[in-house]
């Protein structure tokens, strides 16, 4: 009877989870549709034809640095600080690997393949990498939510009030969509002691060397910022007159929107979340296209520069696992 339960429990599992990516896939066509009926899609093509390449260049190249060293760097340290050494060319393997996953599955929940990988290549304890992944995502959601802070502050002359207001009360709806859904995901592993792990995990990291958690924290700060920073160079190659210090108050928010489980790759919600933040600063059509240009060099541009890694790490996800001898 219990196998007979496991079974069916693994069978409802799978079904869940292919549901929600066909409920995700769903989400963003009607977000799109919605676009096209209400925006005018020529007008959108034609602002993309007209940006000014040298400054699509410049938020490349910054997206491109970002991806290739800057995230890669930021794993090697992470998984350091959890006794896991790996070196800079497998970790930035992993994080190319990973990053098409990533959008496919919501909430970032495609970087648990990371955690697979080195279970079976270095027999590392998915609890371990577990941790590494979620003081990951946690550090940059506390650096997004700082970012924001410190723009609106700057801000507090030049943004409407009910802007800021709406802003501050979907970032709290946020933060808590976020820890509900990271506690349904793993409430079996966890169960009573789930926030007893997380605080565990916390002074564990903190137990770690000063000089390691502060290159940690300063990749983590320098990866959040080139996102922005390329955000403002695609402004500028489209002709919208937005300064970086609104970026700094308004962007975050739309990048945790993104990252709702929702849309894949943050597609509609990410648009939605733009239209709605830099609302009157410039024409829908505009932003939609910034959006969009946005999307491509810092999300779809990583996703296709990791495909050619996938063959080989789902080669070594589906290998049979060698012996760790112990030393």
């Amino acid at each position: 009877m219990t196998k007979v339960q496991s079974i069916a429990g693994n069978y409802r599992e799978r079904y869940l989870k292919i549901l929600q990516f066909f409920l995700t896939l769903a989400v963003t066509t009607v977000f799109f549709v919605f676009f096209w009926r209400r925006i005018d899609i020529s007008a959108t093509i034609v602002s993309i034809k007209n940006a000014d390449i040298s400054f699509l260049i410049v938020a490349i190249a910054t997206s491109f640095i970002m991806t290739v060293v800057l995230a890669p760097l930021q794993w090697k340290f992470l998984l350091e600080a959890f006794n896991c050494h790996i070196g800079f060319w497998e970790s930035l393997f992993i994080k190319l690997s990973v990053t098409p996953l990533k959008g496919l599955f919501p909430l970032k929940s495609g970087e648990l393949f990371r955690c697979g990988y080195l279970h079976q290549r270095h027999g590392t304890p998915m609890i371990q990498s577990l941790k590494a992944v979620a003081v990951n995502l946690t550090l940059n959601l506390i650096l997004l939510v700082i970012f924001s802070a410190v723009g609106a502050v700057v801000n507090r002359k030049q943004v409407f009030l009910y802007r800021f207001v709406l802003a501050a009360i979907m970032l709290g709806i946020i933060m808590i969509a976020v820890v509900a859904h990271w506690y349904i995901l793993h409430k079996n592993y966890y169960g009573k002691k789930f926030f007893d792990k997380i605080i565990y995990t916390i002074v564990f990291f903190q137990s770690s060397q000063t000089t390691l958690i502060a290159k940690i924290v300063i990749l983590s700060l320098a990866i959040e910022l080139s996102e922005l920073i390329a955000f403002f160079w695609i402004c500028r190659s489209l002709q919208l007159n937005v300064s970086f210090s609104l970026i700094l108050f308004l962007l975050p928010l739309a990048i945790i929107i993104a990252n709702l489980p929702v849309a894949i790759f943050g597609l509609g919600t990410r648009e939605a979340a733009i239209l709605f933040m830099f609302f009157g600063i410039a024409s829908q059509e505009k932003l939609l296209g910034c959006s969009l240009v946005y999307f491509c060099a810092c999300y779809l541009l990583p996703a296709f520069i990791g495909l050619p890694c996938l063959v080989p790490f789902f080669g070594t996800l589906m290998r049979p696992r060698k012996e760790v001898i112990q030393r």
